[in-house]
């Protein structure tokens, strides 16, 4: 690999134009029940995909003139149901849609520094995501959560790397 940098703002820019965007890119229903998002720009194609929604698993693949470069696999879940106080006292659970808008929102945030999912710490309302990865583009590790107030509702592996010829 070249250009580290390039393939970072590369990643950057197509998980902002996919699951953690507005979808720009085309979703794809697969035939085998996975859903499929991509992303192109210049020299580089972005693949994730997905399989589930609460539980998942899915990859993510680039390509560099056709040939794969980096892929990363992850599973996640929602692990507790929990409640978030509305007024005063009064209290509702936390949809799953909520949960995931939320995971959303925390990806968007992601960085040429740390390109695999979000930023290590984002906050919004009572809800609360925390990634953390060991290693480097080339070959790296990680883990993400979302906790409700104290109560942990979210948690997701990853890991991947550089793909050599």
């Amino acid at each position: 690999m070249e250009n580290k940098l390039e393939l970072n703002k590369f990643l950057v820019e197509a998980k902002r134009n996919t699951y953690a965007g507005d979808r720009k890119s085309r979703e794809i229903k697969l035939l085998d029940g996975g859903r499929e998002l991509t992303f192109e720009n210049g020299i580089y194609k972005y693949r994730d995909r997905y399989y589930g929604f609460n539980s998942f698993s899915g990859q993510e693949v680039v390509w560099q003139n056709e040939i794969p470069i980096w892929s990363m696999n992850y599973y996640g879940q929602i692990i507790k149901e929990t409640y978030k106080t509305i007024s005063g006292s009064v209290q509702r659970k936390i949809t799953i849609d909520e949960i995931y808008g939320f995971l959303k929102k925390a990806l968007r945030n992601v960085s040429v520094d740390s390109p695999y999912r979000g930023p290590s710490k984002f906050e919004f309302e009572n809800l609360n995501y925390f990634r953390d990865f060991w290693g480097d583009l080339e070959m790296f590790r990680g883990k993400e959560f979302i906790n409700n107030i104290n109560t942990k509702v979210y948690c997701l592996d990853f890991h991947g790397g550089l793909i050599q010829k």
